[in-house]
């Protein structure tokens, strides 16, 4: 178990501030040494939880309101003093020369940069960097997957009523333009059975269901077998796209914990990402059968970056993703 005086001892070993020095005084570097200072801390999460000297240094990282407790992190997170001031850096030099930085018909200066981040969030979900897209949000993720993948009239989709609106949305308008059919299943609330779960779907799969959306954790806190399901529907050779905004940053996990072929989540949320950014995964050998929303003139059909051509946007927004990982992993994944 930690106490103030061994706290103090790692932060003095790593940074050039004290414990109740304020987190603006530190720069950038300090600041990233003192994150790394938290994981050397000894104990288990557990001990850590306990730990106010711990999370009170945590806590002088964001800038939000004190007057606040914050709960909604499942709608948007604030993100932290380090990650804003990211934001503003690259703000500043894209306003200098915005044509040369953002690369307006060309690679631009800041557009490469961009790989370092692909490649941080493929570490941190254990997976290569060409599977990885950086999206707006979740939604923008899965909808691609949802009106990307091959249907049919006739084919059907299976989903829970507890999956989220603009995913169900978006299916419902294949059905009225494309013909498709959507069978929605109810579960048991709170569902605590995992094997129940997995046999309410495996039930309603027919010879023509193609698809499965489903929920890592629904927005009302209900957490899926999301491998066991996988499993399952591989046997009928159906794909399941999966929902992981309210799990990634949040749960201590992998790609290959779950198993699926597409998944995608918002990094605003639990990783305290800035606004408006987002993950799109999809396995190597998937990408070329999915259409993105956006046809975008450069990337191949098998490039995971197509899903990524949108035009211009705040791509520093998208670079400062890069300081929200550090952050996470400053604190570490389980704790």
């Amino acid at each position: 178990m930690t106490n103030r005086k061994k706290f103090l001892k790692h932060l003095a070993a790593t940074a050039a501030a004290s414990f109740a020095a304020p987190w603006a005084t530190l720069d950038s570097d300090h600041k990233k040494h003192a994150l790394t200072s938290l994981s050397e801390i000894d104990g288990t999460p557990e001990e850590i939880a306990r730990s106010e000297d711990y999370w009170r240094y945590v806590q002088q990282a964001y800038t939000v309101d004190r007057s606040t407790i914050y709960l909604n992190s499942a709608g948007v997170n604030p993100a932290s003093r380090m990650v804003q001031e990211s934001v503003k850096r690259y703000s500043d030099e894209i306003n200098q020369v915005p044509s040369q930085m953002l690369g307006l018909g060309t690679e631009g200066i800041l557009k490469p940069q961009i790989e370092t981040v692909r490649q941080k969030l493929a570490n941190v979900f254990g997976v290569h960097k060409e599977e990885i897209a950086i999206v707006r949000n979740a939604t923008e993720g899965l909808v691609n997957c949802e009106l990307g993948f091959e249907l049919t009239a006739g084919d059907e989709v299976l989903a829970s009523h507890q999956i989220y609106g603009s995913m169900a949305n978006a299916l419902e308008r294949r059905v009225r333009v494309e013909g498709i059919k959507l069978t929605r299943l109810s579960l048991p609330v709170p569902a605590e059975n995992e094997d129940e779960i997995v046999q309410l779907y495996e039930e309603k799969i027919t010879p023509r269901t193609k698809l499965i959306m489903l929920d890592h954790m629904s927005n009302k806190g209900q957490l899926f077998p999301v491998k066991k399901i996988v499993n399952m529907a591989r046997t009928y050779d159906v794909s399941v796209i999966v929902d992981g905004a309210q799990t990634f940053g949040h749960l201590d996990f992998k790609q290959q914990d779950l198993g699926c072929d597409y998944f995608a989540t918002s990094l605003h949320k639990w990783l305290s990402a800035p606004l408006g950014t987002g993950m799109l995964y999809i396995k190597k050998d998937k990408i070329n059968s999915i259409r993105s929303l956006f046809p975008g003139y450069r990337p191949r059909p098998d490039n995971i970056r197509k899903f990524e051509a949108i035009g211009t946007h705040p791509i520093g927004h998208y670079l400062a993703i890069s300081d929200a990982i550090e952050f996470y992993r400053g604190i570490g994944a389980k704790r």
